[in-house]
């Protein structure tokens, strides 16, 4: 896990699972590994995964179910809901979380987003 100095490490484990998402590395509805599970792996507190997760689902990328686990969130509806986020440090709004009307939407995280998952046109 390549981290950045200045950035906690689970903003680094955030992007990484984010970038896998995107890049479709992740297909729609693939179960993450458990929050346990993946600590052990990596060998990171829980707390650096709980929130790495905590940020996916806040996000749109991931659904979190209870007692089930985490899955992937299927691309299309990312888009559908304006689910694009430029990531925790941002200071770009998330939309989805607070109700905006679309018309409101950054269109430009949009398109880097469907750039970055279908290529540059």
């Amino acid at each position: 896990m390549a981290s950045r100095r200045d950035e906690p490490l689970y903003v680094t484990l955030y992007r990484e699972w984010r970038d896998h998402i995107l890049s479709g590395t992740l297909p729609a509805e693939t179960k993450l590994p458990s929050i346990r599970q993946l600590s052990q792996t990596r060998q990171l507190s829980k707390t650096t995964v709980e929130r790495a997760y905590h940020q996916l689902v806040i996000e749109g990328y991931v659904d979190g179910r209870e007692k089930s686990g985490h899955y992937v969130v299927p691309l299309q509806a990312m888009l559908k809901d304006n689910v694009v986020h430029a990531g925790p440090q941002s200071d770009k709004h998330h939309y989805a979380n607070l109700g905006q009307h679309a018309d409101a939407f950054d269109l430009s995280a949009l398109r880097k987003a469907y750039q970055h998952v279908h290529g540059a046109a």
